[in-house]
């Protein structure tokens, strides 16, 4: 029979450092700059200009993000270095101080799918903002006559390689993203004057803009209801969840549909899946000229990671109806069929050619997953 330890009997579970061994500077790491392969990027600031509110940690702590979506996507980072010796992060991460497991393994115990999935099982809170308490991670059980060096050891070669072809895959992508953007700017600008007199705003286009309702996760069901769009389903055109109750005067989504997410990464598409209930906070763009959505969804994740950039630093990205609505479309009805041939061709190529890239970057991510889960576990 498996030996069976709790995280909490082997690490400090929201460690805190007193503020008075803090000195005036400190590295500060927001969430943003949280990767889901583990990177981390801190920035060297003045304690006292800094939000209020932060968790502190120091070198040798794992920081776990607590909140969705940054939770079920990976972010976390063992911190091994700091130039000032102590760090002051985003207060929806977990700092977590090992002290008798190996703090490797500790990482990679705290991103397998297990663990993850264990997680998103026990989520607190509203839909949107919904949390793991540190309470879940200090329960969590695992197998602990694993021999902690050697899995170490074992996925430190094997992720490597792994990630040593992610990145390349994800250059291809970014490199085939960098050309599909230089075709949309050049043919929705071209003959655009110097004062921007024919850009107009989306909500003065005509199209229909709703925003989804509030779905109690009770009802929630794999099986059994409506499928409901969430934000992680936009793109993908299936519902990951069904919602088993009453669905009268619900917003419906309709093949054709164009979709935006008002939270976390910049997310567009048109719906190409079934009728469908949509979620809060997804945006549904409805109009009759199908051309025109289609231009829309080539063009607003631009125009949104621009809102984006100009935000204050925060956790997780977020925009309103009314900041859609204001959006300036550098293009008019009168152009769509005009533009929609020049480059609806040329984007479909583009897009098949990201599609594979993107497969073949799935692949890899889920065999690095199943090769974490089995030598964390002692599979």
């Amino acid at each position: 029979m498996r030996k069976i330890r709790r995280i909490k009997d082997v690490a400090i579970v929201n460690s805190a450092t007193a503020l008075s061994n803090l000195g005036d500077l400190v590295d500060y790491l927001p969430m943003k700059n949280v990767s889901e392969t583990g990177c981390y990027r801190t920035v060297k600031s003045a304690r006292d200009k800094l939000p209020t509110g932060l968790n502190n940690f120091t070198e040798g702590d794992f920081l776990l993000a607590k909140i969705s979506p940054c939770f079920e996507n990976g972010k976390s980072a063992l911190i091994e270095s700091l130039e000032t010796g102590y760090g002051m992060g985003s207060s929806e991460l977990i700092p977590i101080k090992p002290v008798l497991i190996n703090p490797k393994f500790l990482s990679y115990l705290l991103s397998s799918p297990d663990f993850i999935n264990a997680g998103v099982n026990e989520y607190k809170g509203a839909t949107g903002h919904q949390r793991i308490s540190p309470r879940f991670v200090a329960e969590y059980t695992f197998n602990s006559e694993v021999n902690q060096a050697d899995v170490v050891k074992l996925l430190d070669e094997k992720t490597e390689a792994i990630d040593k072809g992610i990145k390349i895959l994800t250059q291809k992508l970014h490199h085939l993203e960098e050309y599909k953007t230089a075709l949309i700017h050049n043919a929705v600008t071209k003959g655009l004057d110097a004062n921007g007199k024919r850009f107009h705003q989306i909500d003065e286009s005509g199209v229909s803009l709703v925003s989804g309702m509030p779905y109690d996760s009770e009802g929630f069901d794999l099986e059994v209801g409506t499928p409901l769009v969430r934000i992680r389903d936009i793109g993908k055109n299936s519902c990951s969840i069904r919602y088993n109750g009453n669905i009268e005067n619900h917003i419906f989504v309709e093949k054709g549909d164009l979709l935006i997410g008002m939270d976390g990464d910049t997310k567009v598409a048109l719906w190409e899946g079934d009728s469908s209930v949509l979620n809060q906070r997804v945006l549904r763009a409805r109009d009759c000229n199908a051309k025109y959505l289609y231009l829309l969804s080539v063009i607003l994740p631009k125009l949104i990671d621009e809102v984006y950039a100009k935000e204050q630093a925060t956790t997780v990205h977020h925009i309103s109806l009314n900041q859609i609505k204001k959006l300036r479309v550098p293009f008019l009805l009168s152009e769509t069929n005009c533009l929609y041939d020049q480059i609806k061709r040329k984007i479909h190529l583009i897009d098949k050619m990201k599609d594979n890239v993107s497969k073949k970057i799935d692949l890899l991510l889920e065999y690095k997953k199943s090769l974490i889960n089995e030598a964390v576990s002692g599979q």
